[in-house]
């Protein structure tokens, strides 16, 4: 993760963005009657623009925003958005189309772009590689998988659905604060968001600290401390009113980081992007909605805002496509053998630990930043080569 995209050291050896985050006053945001108004008026330059393309797994939010999208081209006789979508045919873990036909056709969109890939998304692959030589190691690791999208958007603007777990799903102390305001009658099962809310600060990082025991368990001791701590006087702070914890979430490290990142890959391509969930203008929208209009489910949360627009079917899904094939790494891998702890810092990271974890299956997700920071680095300086020996591996394994 380089420097000049705000990451440590600690956050490249954990796999992890610590905070805090940028602050975002809400107070401060054009007002708008609902959050669909809001929503509407963020898409609306995109669309202007003459050519909008909306990332589109399937998933509720991509289907959400690019539902929004069309609406409001419909409305205003701009250009319809255009879905694209990376597929993977070798892999059904990873294959939406049957959602993705149903809200196409629902849409009445003409064109849709859908991009085939294969081995060359691979954490370790030719587009993940050419990403962290131009920018070093970014978060997320696997944003190399929007590079197909952006560049048929050169020229034009991309809209994402990242955030919608958050904004529309990060509700599950809404029922406290109904209790705590006195809205609600208290249940049994309420006595758990009620201590947590009312627990001292202090308590709070230290049980934070508890659940966190097992995390980047390749870190050295003191490493490993400084990450728990960190990580616990942030989830620490989180707030239980609606409002505040709206702002918590726009304000969480990861997620500003991850928006950093695709405006940086956004500009290789020459495009736009846009995240309209988690755009200051809709989560303000979100945040002013009056007390009986609050939702306590991530689907509830979906049908208050896009009933009008999408199926119930789409609007409850819980499940999403995996791509965890992207990060499986072949143990024959030339890498994970020949490796003998290169590029990283052996006061922050134990080398035999970390062999171990990138030989699991699954993959700790959060130890692929440092396993691509290696790759690069063992590259960069002749004793390997991160590309040839992932196509030897993977030709030898078809």
């Amino acid at each position: 993760m380089k420097p000049e995209l705000g990451r440590g050291p600690l956050e490249l050896a954990a796999g992890q963005v610590l905070g805090p985050g940028a602050p975002v006053d809400l107070e401060a945001v054009e007002r708008f009657t609902t959050p669909r108004a809001a929503l509407e008026a963020v898409v609306l330059p995109a669309l202007a623009s003459g050519r909008c393309l909306v990332s589109f797994s399937g998933g509720r939010d991509s289907s959400a925003v690019l539902a929004v999208a069309a609406a409001v081209a419909q409305r205003e006789g701009l250009n319809p958005p255009i879905p694209v979508t990376t597929r993977f045919r070798e892999h059904e873990s990873a294959d939406e189309s049957s959602w993705q036909e149903q809200i196409v056709t629902l849409l009445r969109l003409e064109d849709w772009l859908r991009v085939d890939c294969g081995d060359e998304l691979h954490i370790l692959g030719p587009v993940a590689r050419a990403l962290v030589r131009r920018h070093g190691v970014m978060f997320p690791p696997n944003a190399h998988l929007h590079v197909p999208l952006f560049e048929p958007a050169r020229g034009g603007v991309l809209l994402t659905g990242i955030g919608g777990d958050e904004i529309v799903g990060g509700v599950r102390f809404t029922r406290t604060a109904a209790v705590l305001a006195g809205k609600r009658f208290p249940r049994p099962r309420d006595v758990l968001g009620v201590g947590f809310r009312l627990t001292p600060f202090a308590l709070k990082r230290a049980l934070s600290r508890r659940s966190l025991r097992g995390i980047s368990p390749w870190l050295r001791p003191r490493a490993h401390r400084d990450l728990t701590q960190a990580l616990a006087a942030y989830f620490g702070t989180e707030p239980i009113p609606w409002a505040d914890r709206l702002r918590w979430w726009l304000e969480a490290p990861y997620l500003q980081a991850a928006q950093a990142t695709f405006d940086v890959v956004a500009a290789d391509a020459q495009a736009g992007v846009q995240h309209p969930l988690v755009d200051p203008r809709f989560v303000a929208a979100v945040a002013r909605l009056p007390f009986d209009e609050h939702w306590t489910t991530r689907t509830e949360g979906m049908r208050r805002l896009f009933a009008d627009l999408l199926p119930d079917e789409v609007l409850k899904r819980v499940g999403k496509a995996s791509f965890g094939h992207i990060f499986a790494l072949d143990p024959r891998l030339e890498l994970l053998r020949r490796w003998r702890g290169e590029g990283i810092d052996p006061e922050l990271v134990d080398p035999v630990t970390l062999r171990r974890i990138w030989g699991a299956d699954p993959v700790d997700p959060s130890s692929i930043p440092l396993l691509q920071h290696v790759a690069h680095v063992l590259e960069g300086d002749g004793s390997g080569s991160a590309a040839r020996e992932l196509e030897h591996t993977l030709h030898d394994a078809r």
